[in-house]
């Protein structure tokens, strides 16, 4: 039943990223634990040598990316019949932009560890490609400071957040000491005051140490 395709040898799961059914996603990967077959399903290429991946991020589906990217056999290296991998095709989709939801699903294929094609002007040896990208190296550099630069700017916004909204809020006027957290004194509660700091202050002086 999984390995019906249809006229683009779309299985299951192409569909299902396809069309931002995590549901789906979700549902197939935890049904049919099965090994070898959830690696086939991950890593079938369709008529344009597009992954489940690929797709979803074409469309920026983040919760279908977290969930594919997690599969432990699934091969973030593959590249469709342009040469592309799923970043690749992420960081050139017209559809996507500079904005929260589109940040955060090239973010979600960066820490996946996704490479980018190293040479832009010629295929791997064994690939099969329509022809070189259309971006040239110049503008790829570009591409690759400003996803890094997105990057870091998602994760000053959310460390920012983060030390405004404290886990279990502050003291009301009424308690012995207002207006301080109330996990003060807590230990677990130092150890994220201390990280996400660390976090936001790295984040806020890699764009002047890049430059």
């Amino acid at each position: 039943m999984l390995e019906i395709e249809n006229k683009k040898r779309q299985n299951i799961l192409h569909v299902a990223a396809k069309g931002r059914n995590d549901y789906a996603v979700d549902y197939v990967l935890e049904k049919y634990s099965e090994p070898d077959t959830i690696e086939k399903l991950v890593n079938a290429k369709d008529v344009d040598g597009n992954t489940p991946l690929h797709l979803a991020s074409m469309h920026n589906h983040c919760q279908v990316m977290r969930s594919l990217t997690k599969v432990k056999r699934i091969r973030l290296v593959l590249r469709n019949n342009d040469g592309l991998t799923a970043l690749d095709v992420a960081m050139e989709s017209r559809s996507l932009s500079t904005d929260h939801p589109a940040l955060v699903g090239r973010a979600i294929l960066i820490v996946a560890g996704v490479p980018r094609r190293e040479s832009r002007d010629a295929l791997l040896p064994g690939e099969q490609g329509s022809g070189p990208s259309k971006s040239s190296p110049a503008e790829w550099i570009k591409d690759q400071v400003n996803t890094l630069l997105l990057v870091v700017t998602l994760v000053a916004s959310v460390t920012f957040t983060a030390s405004l909204t404290l886990p279990g809020g502050y003291n009301a006027s009424g308690d012995p000491h207002p207006g301080t957290a109330t996990m003060l004194h807590h230990i677990m509660f130092r150890v994220f005051i201390i990280a996400n700091m660390f976090a936001m202050c790295s984040s806020i002086l890699a764009p002047f140490l890049q430059s």
